[in-house]
């Protein structure tokens, strides 16, 4: 018979194969509640939602949207060259950042 332990800074610990027989790992939340009977239920509490991601910062923001800009608004550039362009698959300056030269 699994024991389960109590130590001092009141942490309840489960035997491993016990924790397999009642489908929880470790790490897992339990409430814990008397029955009509006094015996202690334990009752597996939900996972916390995941974190959500953080937004991205000013910077990165300005950053990506000036990466997304059409190129005929690109000093030196017009809207003839970015027609020509246009015709290669290159739209935005992001898109000329990675055109790489064949020679």
């Amino acid at each position: 018979m699994p024991t389960i332990t109590l130590d001092d800074t009141n942490r309840i610990t489960i035997p491993s194969e016990l924790l397999d027989r009642l489908g929880l790992k470790a790490g897992s939340r339990l409430n814990v509640e008397r029955d009509g009977e006094g015996r202690l239920v334990l009752t597996p509490l939900p996972e916390p939602p995941a974190p959500a991601p953080a937004p991205p910062s000013l910077h990165e923001s300005i950053d990506r949207k000036n990466l997304e800009t059409s190129i005929q608004f690109v000093k030196g550039a017009g809207p003839k060259l970015a027609e020509a362009l246009a015709k290669k698959g290159l739209a935005t300056v992001d898109d000329l950042l990675y055109l790489l030269p064949n020679r």
